[in-house]
């Protein structure tokens, strides 16, 4: 049975991963809306496929134009998607019927934060049941 001392040790550590992917969600806010898109926090405790919802309109219109589901993950693994995110988690995304097409452009996209500061951003190809990546 673990000591209360390594409870606590556990849940420090788990709240400091909570709070350093809580960080990297905010910073993929700022370059969406610097993008021109308006977002939309997930409940953190939701447990939802995707962190942020991002959306877009025409311009002159308030008709939504591009939505993006978006999950961010951080990441020291300089290899690709298939091993930041595993493939159960993967297939459960490509899976999922709840996301809703909010537009003519909708997407779910993966972002990875690297350890150097690079994004790295996959989207899913419905079609091919794959994640590519685009930047």
């Amino acid at each position: 049975m673990a000591s209360g001392r390594q409870k606590n040790k556990r849940k420090a550590k788990k709240n400091h991963s909570y709070a350093k992917g809580r960080r990297f969600e905010y910073k993929a806010i700022t370059i969406l809306k610097e993008m021109g898109f308006q977002t939309i926090f997930r409940s953190p405790k939701s447990g939802g496929i995707f962190d942020i919802l991002a959306l877009k309109a025409k311009p002159g219109t308030k008709k939504i134009d591009e939505a993006r589901y978006i999950q961010v993950k951080a990441s020291r693994c300089p290899f690709s998607l298939k091993s930041v995110v595993s493939k159960k988690e993967r297939d459960r995304i490509i899976k999922n019927q709840t996301v809703v097409m909010l537009g003519r452009k909708t997407f779910y996209e993966i972002w990875v934060r690297r350890l150097n500061k690079k994004w790295d951003i996959y989207r899913l190809n419905w079609k091919s049941q794959e994640f590519e990546m685009l930047s």
